[in-house]
Parts: structure tokens; sequence; C-alpha cells
């Protein structure tokens, strides 16, 4: 098989189509507990976590609640994953090899934000949250109705392997995903790449940012 700019055009295609379907039909279960939240820079300040108003009877004058002086700072980091494909193998079209490594790949990106959030919440009870003190804990310092500061536990300590109950049911979820660049793939297969030219091989990758 001759390899020209149109038949890895035409294979960028396959794998990236190979690559989405295999996404839309990996199941993932983190944006059940944690909100999509799109970023726009390297980081992300988050200084509304701290209160969010409940409604209450109007009597006299307004009843203005403020903002608690907790900021939260998310920066984003790169991930990635790379497939090579040796240039025999398209030459003897055997792309068909590569069908699977395509599609795990895909997985490994659809699941990847599983990973990051789960782990974000076994680490509850130990890394620091948005008001200082960590997650679970059994004093967090809250806006009360009246506007005065109270505390709350969400935390019950035992011996145990943890568990969790989570109301998931609100706009506002307990944990935040953050996303600066979704998940995508990129190539490097030009006869003046580095790779094609050295290496006589192709390089498939997926690159994201959050």
């Amino acid at each position: 098989m001759d390899i020209n700019a149109s038949l890895l055009n035409e294979m960028f295609g396959g794998f990236n189509t190979l690559f989405n379907k295999a996404v839309a039909a990996t199941p993932t279960y983190w944006n059940k507990i944690a909100m999509d939240v799109k970023s726009t820079g390297s980081d992300e300040t988050h200084g509304w976590l701290s209160g969010v108003p409940q409604m209450r009877e109007w009597l006299g004058e307004r009843h203005i609640k403020g903002v608690m002086a907790a900021r939260y700072t998310l920066e984003n980091r790169k991930f990635e994953t790379t497939l090579r494909v040796r240039r025999e193998d398209i030459e003897d079209d055997r792309l068909g090899v590569y069908a699977p490594q395509i599609s795990m790949m895909a997985h490994a990106a659809a699941s990847h934000p599983d990973e990051l959030v789960f782990e974000v919440l076994k680490r509850g009870f130990e890394a620091e949250s948005y008001d200082g003190q960590t997650f679970f804990d059994t004093d967090h310092t809250i806006l009360k109705a009246d506007g005065s500061e109270g505390s709350v536990s969400n935390m019950q300590a035992g011996t145990d392997a943890p568990w969790f109950l989570l109301d998931v049911s609100r706009q506002v979820k307990p944990l935040v995903f953050q996303t600066r660049i979704p998940y995508q793939m990129q190539r490097l297969n030009k006869d003046s790449d580095n790779n094609v030219f050295m290496r006589d091989e192709y390089l498939y990758g997926i690159r994201a940012r959050g």
C-alpha cells in the first residue's frame, strides 16, 4: 500500500472515529458526584464554594448574605497517552491490529476523570478542602440562616472501611472536575516529522488538561 497524505488523513479519521465511538461506549460515573466546571486558564479560583444562600421569609428588609472569605484554587494538570504505529504495518495493510489499542486508549481517556474524582473522594480524610480543613471534618464553618457563623460535621469517625452518603440531586455537587482542554486525539505522521524520518513510525496520542 502506497503511503500518501490522503491515506494518512483517512487513517487518522478512522482512528478518530473509533476513538470517539469507544469513548461514547465507556460507562463513566464521575459526573454523578462531581460537576464539570470549565476552565479558561492555567488555574481557576473558586470563591463561591463557601456560601450558597438559602431562601427565607422576607420580614423587614432583605437580609444580604455575604460569601465567606474561603477561596480554593485548582491548578490544571496535563495528561497524555501515546501509541506508535509501524510504517511497515501501514504499507502491509495491517492497521486492524491497532483497533483494540485505539479502543483501549479511548477507554483510558473516558474513564480517567473517574480515577481523578474518586481518588479525591478517597483522600477527603487527609487532603485540604476549600476552607483549609480536610474535606471530611467534624467542624466545618457554615453560614446559618440568620447570617451568623455556625459549625457542621460531615464525618463520623470509625475504624471500618469508609462509606459515603452524598446528595447529588442539586446543581452544585459535592466535588468539582475542572476541564481546560478535553481529551483529544493528535498525530505526528508527516515524512518531515522526526519520528517518521528517524524511526519509521507514526505517533498517535491523546492529550488533555484539567
